[in-house]
């Protein structure tokens, strides 16, 4: 789940309060730990200023002796950098960083009633391959948005420039309205329900993560331009 995490372009950097040995030791069985990476202690933390910690941040892939309130900090820091942050804990101790949060998520099985309450989303069998299942399965829902809506744009372009030209000439008789509920049933629906259902893309968690909350963006726009005008 590690590797998938990190071939999706998604960060997986361990905070916990125990030891340094015992975290490198886990960190390098679960490939958190690669070359270039580093260990940072909670008694670290408190020494650097926050100037300091978002230099060395980037290396960072363990923080070990680390309390609540440095959780909290880096996460603080790491959305300072941009980044989209998702917190998992189980512990009382977990609540201020699932807070701060982007997306706080908890354990079912042995969290701690107040690691729910601080959480956006409860994981139910309290395994770490269910969250990168679940960002998986949002990517390809989102993709199939985006395939379903930009085809209806295209077919909805195409038809509104025809009126256009219509208009523009003095002649309303360029599409009927029967023609265009034609369009709209068979040309549009079946087809965008179709693209909807799309099967999963084998390949969707090799692609980079965007951070912007865009679904189509500009050059998607561009596209369907083009693609309207064409048909």
């Amino acid at each position: 789940a590690v590797e998938k995490a990190h071939d999706a372009g998604i960060r997986v950097i361990m905070i916990t309060g125990d030891n340094d040995k015992t975290a490198e030791t886990i960190g390098l069985q679960l490939g958190i730990v690669h070359e270039g990476s580093e260990i940072l202690l909670g008694s670290q933390i408190e020494d650097f200023s926050d100037k300091e910690l978002l230099k060395i941040l980037p290396k960072i892939s363990i923080i070990a002796r680390a309390t609540p309130f440095h959780k909290a900090r880096i996460v603080k820091l790491l959305q300072q950098q941009g980044e989209i942050v998702a917190v998992t804990g189980d512990g009382v101790n977990d609540a201020i960083a699932l807070k701060q949060a982007n997306v706080g998520i908890s354990m079912g099985k042995i969290g701690t009633d107040v690691a729910r309450d601080a959480s956006d989303i409860v994981i139910l069998d309290d395994n770490f391959e269910t969250i990168v299942n679940a960002v998986e399965e949002g990517r390809n829902i989102t993709r199939n948005l985006k395939n379903a809506i930009s085809y209806l744009l295209m077919t909805n372009f195409t038809e509104g420039f025809l009126l256009l030209i219509g208009l523009a000439f003095g002649y309303t008789g360029l599409l009927i309205p029967i023609q265009i509920l034609y369009i709209n049933l068979i040309s549009d629906g079946l087809p965008a329900l179709a693209l909807a259902f799309t099967p999963r893309d084998p390949d969707i968690m090799k692609m980079k993560p965007k951070k912007d909350l865009e679904l189509l963006g500009k050059n998607d726009f561009i596209y369907v331009a083009l693609i309207g005008l064409s048909e």
